[in-house]
């Protein structure tokens, strides 16, 4: 069954900034204060009346006060800790899931300051790696250093034959001094490069910023990964330029040259050097390969129209947005320029009808909107509008390497964000057969049961023999509404030979019988047997 949101420790801290006792929030409530204590311990469910009552008396959004917050903070500590930061030290065995429970919920605050101090603890980690490798790998380091002992070599010996000779002519001293000189204009310049090396990356960003893509994601979760002015501006676009289902790429291409004086050029690789897409903003002038397929041209034209169209909504949006660097703000603007292109592509009430009408099939889909794979998922993932929402859905993308490349977990499932995602999710498995949908029924360790049902992809490389990308993409819900979707059909959710036992990553999973494990888990201090790849509690 569907799991409700962990909201105790949310409502307790709406209710103390109020000033206001449980024994007075209770009576607006008109409940029990005893229920109200139970519910602020997370020891009873919030059903949807009593939700929209406390929207109404605490005056706060429903959106804001029916986020899970906690749970997304639990999901993360545990992940954390089963960094081998923490792991070495056998104390930090004696850490419990209840003990973490028990902190997220009576100290949200503290819980948050353990996040960003680990944050920027493995900011500093990455960015101490990465200029480690740069210094003993990068040619231009080499080069430079070979440099530095050259010039200093000459300097030092001008300035020996001019300490040790008195005698030296003054015309001589002075073509001397000369080349010093010169010298020292290089050595400066030397160094500088080497600075410049240096601090380009890494050193001289803020040790507390996060990953863009990080940042990112979080934004999209807290917003539930739907923006209504964004829809509300693609709906009046799709109206206005009469874009309809056919014909979509000269339209659009025609609507961006004569509304926004935005040219649209689709040529070879040779004049793009080698780039598939490349967008100019002050021409302005989109160049796109004529290796893109065409929903990939489609795309790429409705999302340049985006940046023009919704500005204004898009630079709002971001300035609201607790995001720590340029890079997160660039990467946030690239995104909404994307959800809007999406939603003018696949229009909200239109393609939500369509995906009900069908039972969620995705090829059906592709075909009805022209779509690929990847649009036609991830625009189901975005249908969370109040009042018209489609089955909450996750969205997993990952590239061979089990990279995490796009993730959101509207179903309720966790999904890491510090390395892999746990190898026996069917992500991985669609990798066996590409092109091919892949159905599957996964228990968690805390018994929510999701459907899952993926797809790996291959993006076109831009000739024979170029490189090509290989990625998978999985898009999932809650069994519970696995009913309405025809990949449910014949397949009894409730077989135990159907359900595949998983979790999260292996750091954080509590199963001691995975074939598949491949690091200790945090939760018990077990050792892993490297023949089986299985825990062995009795191993000494």
């Amino acid at each position: 069954m569907a799991r409700r949101p962990r909201l105790g420790a949310k409502i307790r801290r709406l209710r103390g900034e109020r000033n206001m006792t449980q024994t007075q929030l209770a009576q607006r409530l008109m409940i029990s204060a005893s229920y109200l204590n139970l519910i602020e311990h997370n020891q009873r469910s919030v059903t949807v009346p009593l939700l929209f009552k406390l929207g109404e008396v605490l005056d706060i959004d429903l959106q804001a006060l029916s986020q899970d917050d906690e749970s997304q903070v639990l999901a993360e500590l545990m992940e954390i800790l089963s960094d081998p930061l923490f792991t070495a030290d056998e104390a930090s065995s004696d850490l419990t899931r209840e003990d973490l429970n028990e902190l997220v919920a009576q100290s949200p605050v503290a819980s948050q300051t353990i996040l960003k101090v680990y944050r920027a603890y493995q900011k500093a980690r990455d960015d101490i790696q990465y200029l480690g490798e740069r210094l003993s790998e990068d040619s231009l380091y080499s080069a430079s250093a070979h440099e530095l002992r050259t010039v200093l070599t000459s300097i030092r010996s001008f300035a020996e034959i001019l300490h040790d000779n008195t005698n030296i002519p003054e015309e001589d001293r002075q073509k001397f001094l000369g080349i010093m000189v010169k010298e020292s204009e290089g050595l400066s310049q030397n160094i500088d490069t080497l600075m410049s090396f240096v601090s380009a990356e890494g050193v001289n960003r803020s040790v507390g910023t996060r990953p863009p893509l990080d940042e990112v994601n979080d934004f999209l979760q807290s917003h539930r990964n739907y923006f209504d002015e964004l829809e509300k501006a693609a709906d009046d676009l799709v109206e206005i330029a009469n874009f309809g289902r056919f014909d979509r790429l000269q339209k659009l291409i025609h609507y961006a040259s004569h509304e926004h004086n935005l040219t649209v050029e689709i040529g070879n690789d040779k004049d793009l050097c080698g780039k598939l897409v490349h967008f100019d903003s002050r021409q302005p002038m989109l160049s796109l390969s004529n290796s893109l397929p065409r929903n990939s041209l489609i795309f790429q034209i409705a999302q340049s129209i985006g940046r023009i169209y919704c500005a204004e909504i898009i630079v709002r949006l971001v300035k609201d947005a607790p995001l720590t660097s340029a890079a997160s703000r660039d990467m946030c603007c690239d995104t909404l320029a994307r959800y809007f292109a999406g939603a003018v592509l696949l229009p909200y009430d239109e393609f939500l009808e369509a995906a009900q009408e069908v039972r969620y099939d995705l090829e059906q889909l592709q075909n009805r909107f022209a779509s690929s794979f990847e649009q036609v998922c991830h625009r189901l993932a975005t249908l969370n509008k109040a009042g018209a929402e489609a089955i909450p859905f996750h969205f997993l993308r990952v590239d061979i390497a089990g990279n995490i490349s796009k993730r959101y977990d509207g179903s309720g499932i966790k999904i890491p964000r510090y390395g892999g995602v746990c190898p026996r999710w069917n992500v991985h498995h669609a990798f066996l057969k590409p092109e091919s949908t892949n159905v599957q029924l996964l228990r968690m360790t805390d018994g929510a049961t999701f459907l899952s049902i993926s797809r790996a992809l291959v993006k076109a490389g831009l000739g024979h023999n170029l490189p090509r990308s290989h990625y998978a993409v999985a898009i999932g819900c809650d069994a519970s509404h696995a009913s309405q979707m025809v990949y449910a059909e014949g397949l009894d959710i409730n077989e135990p030979s159907l359900i595949v036992p998983a979790g999260t990553s292996c750091r954080t999973c509590e199963r001691l019988d995975c074939g598949q494990r491949a690091f200790q888990s945090i939760l018990h201090s077990s050792r892993i047997d490297e023949d089986t790849g299985q825990d062995n509690l009795d191993l000494k």
